[in-house]
């Protein structure tokens, strides 16, 4: 079976589709990807598992702080190194009862992707 091809809807995003499932990538030029990174936090109800190299966002950050406070069960693992930085949130995310875990394998823990209630990746 043939790979779906691109539709280009916008010049800084591609969506896939294949049935009645698409897949959709944003390039970031002006930080509107943290808009819908936001959006996406804000639209899930049950949970939200987020691997990330470092959420240095004050938005993004206070998304999941949001969603946990509405009793989202928000999880995040993210690399120990950059975990580290001073423009990390993850000492704010982790005194708001958010369960967060750094990445203690050698190298770098370089994912960026959130699972919303088990259902969508953003």
């Amino acid at each position: 079976m043939r790979s779906p091809g691109p539709v280009f809807s916008r010049p800084d995003k591609v969506r896939y589709t294949s049935g009645m499932r698409y897949v959709t990538a944003y390039f970031s030029r002006e930080g509107s990807a943290a808009d819908l990174v936001i959006g996406f936090i804000d639209r899930c109800h049950h949970t939200v598992d987020a691997a990330v190299y470092s959420i240095t966002h004050a938005g993004i950050t206070e998304a999941l702080i949001r969603a946990h406070e509405r009793g989202v069960e928000v999880r995040i693992l993210t690399d120990k190194v950059q975990a580290s930085s001073k423009y990390a949130t993850d000492e704010i995310l982790e005194s708001s009862g958010i369960e967060l875990r750094r990445d203690r394998r050698t190298g770098s823990m370089h994912h960026k992707f959130i699972v919303g209630d088990g259902l969508a990746v953003a």
